[in-house]
């Protein structure tokens, strides 16, 4: 999937989440307007969430069109409405699976195509046995893999930002360059 970047944020957020869900499939609900796709896995209730890093407006047109995608990162108070269609006990306050917690930072133009990979991470974060391809973009990935981290920033997104904050751009010792992130094959941890 390719992107305007000069779609509005919000058309580009509802297109990311819409076909995000698509791509987990049935039980996916996006949950308006909190930019949020819920979806159960056992007794999880799982969630992505969009969240403005930066973007242009009045105070600064400058700056970069950056989206942070995090999947159960945030605390979340579910709707009773979402509980019960997702066969949650409306009083329940069911948490997510915290082996999908994850941040990935991206520009705006890079959105869409995580759409379709972030199902593909999880697959590989639950099932040792699937594999996780290589991100859409080119990522550094803080700790040891593509299926053991849970924060990552496209090459991208991290240059841009870098350059909008004045921020030294060079990586912390612990991430993995984007040139150095391999798939990681079925059958191994990292």
């Amino acid at each position: 999937m390719s992107a305007n970047p000069e779609l509005p944020r919000g058309v580009l957020w509802s297109r990311f989440l819409e076909a995000f869900a698509m791509s987990l499939g049935d039980g996916a609900v996006v949950v308006r307007p909190r930019r949020i796709v819920a979806w159960r896995n056992g007794a999880a209730l799982n969630r992505l969430e969009l969240l403005r890093w930066s973007w242009p407006d009045a105070g600064d047109r400058g700056a970069p069109r950056v989206t942070r995608i995090g999947l159960n990162a945030l605390v979340f108070r579910p709707p009773k409405t979402l509980l019960s269609r997702l066969g949650f006990d409306p009083l329940a306050r069911p948490d997510g699976d915290r082996a999908l917690r994850l941040e990935w930072t991206v520009l705006g133009d890079e959105l869409l195509a995580f759409a379709d990979w972030l199902p593909l991470w999880i697959r590989g974060r639950l099932d040792p046995a699937a594999p996780v391809p290589l991100p859409p973009h080119p990522s550094h990935v803080f700790g040891q893999g593509l299926r053991t981290t849970d924060y990552a920033w496209t090459v991208a997104a991290w240059d841009a930002h870098s350059r909008w904050k004045a921020q030294d751009p060079r990586l912390p010792w612990y991430a993995i360059h984007a040139r150095d992130v391999v798939p990681a094959v079925a059958g191994r941890r990292a």
